[in-house]
């Protein structure tokens, strides 16, 4: 599904009149059908309905939705949370059609909360038509008392994006429907791409205002939902002449006296991501833990006091990809070495953990690069940002570009994960609720480490990391339920993702010439 800023959509009713002649009256007409087929399809008994109606033109599409219900044989009331005087243009119009037709129509200020109510548990199903993508801010009024007041209702379907969520950011206000299933008009809304508005939302269908989405939106930016289509042609050649080089060589610079376990998350989620060689850097105590549990993995044990650019000429020569972070701490060796890799341009790499805590720190002085991935939370998003974690949480895409033009592309981690490169979005929604644990991020990089050592793009790299280790989780949950899983399980689980995935790889590449 392709997701567009609400603006973007509101040009496009603009194009769809300008270029085709398709006025407004006639797109309403067209969305209001829409939304009564998507209704009538997915509750084919309804035979009541209760319509709510905000003042614009999400209040003229219920208008719509109300007169084809009625022409399909349901009951029909419609509660309007403003004067007929205050609706205008295309609205009005379909509201004075409704009126001639006999359909009751009530203003909801002069009804009672006991009476409204009454209307809505005796509905088979509440349409919300109360706020379209115009809006902003926490509904306030009449408004807000609908959406209160809806709770009771058996069945909720949204026109367009459940009124009371942010349609551009995905940020949900109180108070909030939550609809069972949401009709977005022409195209998906990209708030609808991300929580907590994706949860609201239920599930969203496209309704259809008469014109192709590609006549008017092509060529505008768009958020994409993250599908094997992104990454799968990208997977090594694994013929006949494969040899562990041309699987993709991943260096790891990870570790630390406080996170000794990190290391060794992160090289096995390389190595079971299918990278031919991996090296590990780092302190002694975990350059041992890995020799003993990866004996596949070279290790090279680094001191405290040990120079980083020498150590890391000696190590990264034959390395396709690099991957910095992961349990490095905030001590001297964790910042040198961060800032090393980081002046390594032409080596793609994935910083992690702690390096972007020191790359937070250097703000002023880091310089863009397009090869690399960054994978922060939401709290080391708001560091690398300088502002709060409620700030990232409230507009969440909205942080993902801004890290990617000021650092390099990145993955912002989170139920609904976000991969950005500056240009494009994808949003990646597979997953369980077992990935959080602790580790979980360790597993994420040495994977996407795996995917910029095959030849993936960063971009492409974040979301066939992020789609891999979601489905691994996935798969574990289905089979153990939602608590016990261990971080070193998702690696465990990645190959059964990757045998599954490679009935695809239509056309597979070399990544070493």
């Amino acid at each position: 599904m392709n997701y567009f800023d609400p603006d973007v959509v509101r040009k496009a009713d603009s194009i769809a009149a300008e270029r085709y002649g398709i006025t407004g009256t006639i797109l309403m007409e067209n969305a209001g059908r829409s939304v009564c087929d998507a209704l009538l399809s997915s509750y084919p008994k309804c035979r009541s309905a209760c319509i709510l109606c905000g003042p614009g033109n999400n209040g003229g599409d219920g208008f719509v939705v109300a007169r084809h219900l009625d022409l399909h044989g349901v009951s029909v009331r419609v509660f309007t949370s403003c004067s007929k005087d205050s609706f205008q243009g295309d609205a009005s119009y379909h509201r004075d059609i409704l009126s001639r037709l006999g359909i009751d129509i009530r203003e909801s200020a002069g009804l009672s909360d006991q009476d409204i109510q009454t209307e809505m548990i005796q509905s088979d199903v509440c349409v919300d038509s109360l706020l379209g993508t115009g809006s902003s801010g926490a509904p306030r009024g009449e408004i807000a008392r609908l959406i209160r007041l809806s709770g009771v209702a058996r069945h909720i379907l949204s026109v367009d994006i459940p009124s009371g969520i942010d349609p551009r950011t995905g940020d949900v206000f109180d108070p909030c429907i939550r609809a069972e299933i949401t009709v977005s008009l022409l195209a998906a809304k990209s708030g609808l791409a991300v929580l907590p508005a994706r949860e609201a939302a239920g599930r969203v269908v496209i309704g259809s205002i008469g014109i192709e989405e590609r006549k008017v939106l092509r060529g505008f930016p768009r958020i994409v939902d993250a599908t094997q289509e992104i990454f799968v042609s990208r997977f090594p050649d694994t013929g006949p002449e494969c040899h562990k080089y041309k699987k993709g060589s991943v260096l790891v610079v990870s570790g630390s006296d406080e996170y000794p376990g990190a290391p060794l998350l992160c090289v096995g989620g390389a190595l079971r991501s299918g990278a031919g060689v991996v090296r590990l850097v780092s302190p002694e105590a975990s350059a041992r833990a890995c020799v003993s549990l990866y004996p596949e993995a070279s290790c090279v044990k680094a001191a405290p006091d040990m120079e980083a650019p020498d150590i890391f000429r000696n190590s990264s020569a034959a390395f396709r990809a690099i991957v910095c972070g992961p349990g490095i701490g905030r001590s001297d060796w964790g910042r040198r070495w961060t800032q090393t890799v980081w002046e390594q341009r032409g080596v793609p790499a994935v910083f992690d953990g702690d390096s972007l805590f020191w790359l937070s720190v250097a703000f002023e002085s880091v310089m863009r690069r397009p090869d690399v991935l960054l994978t922060p939370h939401d709290g080391e998003a708001a560091r690398l940002l300088g502002i709060s974690v409620d700030d990232v949480r409230r507009d969440r895409l909205g942080a993902a570009r801004r890290i990617s033009e000021r650092y390099g592309p990145v993955l912002l981690k989170g139920w609904t994960t976000i991969v950005d490169d500056g240009t494009r979005t994808a949003v990646v929604s597979r997953g369980s609720a077992v990935l959080a644990v602790a580790g979980s991020g360790d597993v994420l990089s040495g994977c996407a480490g795996s995917m910029l050592a095959f030849g993936m793009t960063p971009y492409e790299a974040g979301c066939a990391a992020s789609w891999i280790h979601g489905e691994s989780g996935a798969n574990w949950a289905r089979r153990n339920g939602q608590l016990g899983m261990l971080a070193r399980e998702i690696a465990e689980g990645i190959p059964g993702v990757l045998s599954e995935l490679s009935t695809r790889w239509d056309n597979p590449c070399a990544v070493v010439g």
